[in-house]
């Protein structure tokens, strides 16, 4: 019998559209709705992976590209698979794509000042607090840019080398 490998990232496809809905719908205050990831993925500078546990997709990341930057916009994994290191993949599997482009200066994410776990997980992976944009997700509700200078992956994981 042939096991699927567990937190396998791969490409984004239409066909994960409801899928990633139900996994924002499960995790977010203001979900994205499908018609928003059909725009991004029609984008010319946006595009994203899917993380799959066990052959079922469990998780997205959402990202820009433009010269000099990548922007993550989103990266949700469902909540009965956190902790589990499959954003962690999803994401490192971002900067490797970077790295091999001899892209982007940087990475960059806004995160909301009421996910205070995201805020541990970005820095937990190298990204730094480098500024607030006040009511960047609305009234009385700020936005913490982190970000992160290129990198150099290699087999253990991170390493900066600016």
């Amino acid at each position: 019998m042939v096991r699927q490998q567990k937190g396998k990232v791969r490409w984004c496809m239409s066909r994960d559209i409801q899928r990633m809905v139900d996994i924002e719908s499960a995790c977010i205050e203001n979900p994205w709705e499908a018609e928003d990831f059909e725009i991004c993925l029609r984008s010319k500078n946006s595009n994203g992976f899917v993380v799959e546990y066990d052959g079922e997709v469990v998780g997205h990341l959402m990202f820009t590209h433009s010269p000099g930057r990548f922007g993550l916009v989103s990266v949700v994994v469902h909540p009965s698979k956190r902790r589990m290191g499959l954003g962690s993949k999803m994401v490192r599997h971002l900067l490797k794509k970077m790295d091999k482009v001899d892209g982007p200066a940087f990475t960059e994410v806004m995160v909301s000042d009421r996910q205070l776990e995201s805020h541990q997980f970005f820095k937990s992976l190298g990204f730094l607090a480098t500024g607030i944009k006040h009511h960047h997700f609305g009234p009385d509700h700020d936005g913490y840019r982190f970000r992160l200078k290129k990198l150099s992956i290699d087999e253990y994981g991170l390493e900066v080398v600016s």
